[in-house]
């Protein structure tokens, strides 16, 4: 049977009303390809290409299914069927709208909660961009794949030829689509509807299966309180309860609701990676270093005394096993690293993140903060844990994509836009993705507790125009999307 690994179940207990936990990854195609004679996209070309890949990927037809007492971890199992018009649509936007209309769908598509009663994830087209580009977005819940794997999981149902058209009639209308009265819009043919059929095991299957792996959910607690153990419990929660003398930013920690912004940069790759081993750093390290000069840009707009405040960052780290293909699940660790928001120089700035980060790495086991979270799980605390803690202040992630173009069912992929969760109290994530020779960094923000999010973009831009060594930190030396604009969640 396949039950959820730890990782995975964290995710899921992570998980609250109007928070859920989806990744998210936006792409803009040159639309040609997906057009039709008419300029209308090719949706039931699209659909019956999906459909016929998800065959060859198993992960994207199975449903997640909660057994219940005594019957251990929730299991994925096949769906009996499976219809693609509930997972792939469209919306259109007014025409030549660009990307700031395109981030403010996602912002509203990514928080739209997924159905458990279906394969976990969604994708939508997104037309009326202009100059012949569609956007694609497509959410995966978190339990489904960590961020590498996700990657591979999508990567191996698009990157492949569109099936032809089979000669109906489009099967959505190509006018834009109105929101719902929430303010979320609806992908064209995409009816709300029953789940999917499933074949899930017996109750008394399930609950000799979970007897046999572990004597139930005691056991798992016990097992993971080793795992915590062997990971060294010291160096676990030393950075849980010692952390460096300083008051925290009240102000980063502020529970996380429905509504969304969406900023982005972009950066050349190889001047990144120049940049960052010119101060003693990876790309990774770049990245902290710009969201610090970034976060203190915003909390000097606050009035925050950045010289005495304390500011840390979850940094996620894979754990996963790069030569095991196909592994879907989430493997990831973590380490918390202070951000020298106080330091003024951004030079000095990238150098204390570097030196901070190889010390870090060194004395905390990357293993040790999931293992802890999954104790906190197994006894129904770890969300209450999440919005309550004031140990972390902002989560950053850094994502190595393909290294070369790559097409959506045969169409150029221009661009992608990886766009993490939030969860808890923590309002901010960074997630940082290669592609194809640049480097792009995307900023989510909850709106309501960060409104002056523009002021933490706009103190980014200049981080990275004072480490290049220029005076330009306008947004063509740093790409930019909206970040500020309030996108209204809600169910779908």
């Amino acid at each position: 049977m396949d039950r959820l690994r730890s990782a995975d179940v964290i995710n899921l207990a992570a998980e609250a009303p109007g928070v859920p936990m989806h990744m998210t990854v936006v792409a803009v195609l040159d639309g040609a390809a997906l057009c039709d004679s008419a300029g209308r996209l090719r949706l039931d070309a699209i659909r019956r290409t999906v459909s016929a890949g998800v065959e060859a990927v198993p992960r994207l037809r199975q449903v997640l299914h909660e057994p219940g007492r005594f019957a251990g971890r929730p299991l994925w199992v096949d769906a009996a069927s499976f219809d693609v018009v509930k997972h792939v649509g469209r919306i259109g936007v007014p025409s030549s709208s660009g990307e700031d209309a395109l981030l403010e769908v996602a912002a509203r598509v990514l928080v739209r909660p997924l159905d458990r009663r279906r394969p976990l994830w969604r994708m939508v087209f997104v037309t009326g961009l202009g100059d012949h580009r569609i956007g694609l977005i497509v959410v995966v819940h978190h339990v489904v794949a960590d961020g590498l794997a996700a990657t591979a999981l999508l990567l191996s149902l698009l990157d492949r030829p569109l099936l032809p058209d089979d000669g109906r009639a489009p099967v959505a209308p190509e006018a834009p689509v109105a929101p719902e009265a929430s303010g979320t819009p609806v992908a064209a043919g995409e009816p709300v509807a029953a789940g999917e059929p499933v074949a899930r095991p017996g109750w008394g299957a399930l609950v000799l299966d979970n007897a046999r792996g572990g004597f139930g959910n005691a056991r798992h607690a016990l097992a993971s309180v080793r795992h915590v153990r062997a990971a060294g419990i010291r160096a676990a929660l030393r950075p849980m309860v010692a952390r460096a003398p300083g008051p925290r930013p009240a102000s980063l920690n502020r529970p996380v609701g429905p509504h969304r912004g969406v900023g982005v940069v972009r950066f050349d790759l190889a001047e990144a990676a120049r940049v960052a081993h010119a101060h003693g750093g990876t790309v990774n390290d770049l990245v902290l270093g710009l969201t610090s000069g970034g976060l203190r840009a915003l909390l000097v707009e606050r009035g925050e005394d950045v010289g005495r405040l304390v500011v840390t960052a979850s940094v996620a780290v894979s754990l996963r096993d790069r030569g095991r293909d196909g592994d879907v699940g989430n493997r990831t660790g973590a380490y918390l690293v202070d951000l020298p928001v106080g330091v003024r120089d951004p030079g000095e700035r990238l150098r204390c993140v570097a030196a901070r980060t190889a010390a870090v790495k060194a004395a905390q086991p990357s293993s040790a903060a999931t293992a802890f979270l999954a104790v906190l799980s197994r006894v129904g605390v770890a969300r209450w844990f999440s919005v309550h803690q004031h140990l972390v202040h902002v989560v950053e992630s850094d994502l190595t994509g393909p290294t070369g173009p790559v097409t959506v069912f045969g169409a150029p992929v221009l661009g992608l836009i990886p766009i993490g969760s939030l969860a808890g109290n923590v309002p901010v994530s960074v997630l940082a993705l290669s592609y194809a020779g640049r480097l792009v960094v995307a900023i989510q923000t909850d709106t309501d507790a960060v409104p002056d999010a523009d002021t933490l973009l706009d103190g980014l831009r200049a981080e990275w125009a004072a480490l290049r060594g220029t005076n330009d930190s306008r947004p063509g030396a740093v790409g930019a999307g909206s970040l500020g604009k309030r996108s209204e969640g809600g169910a779908g």
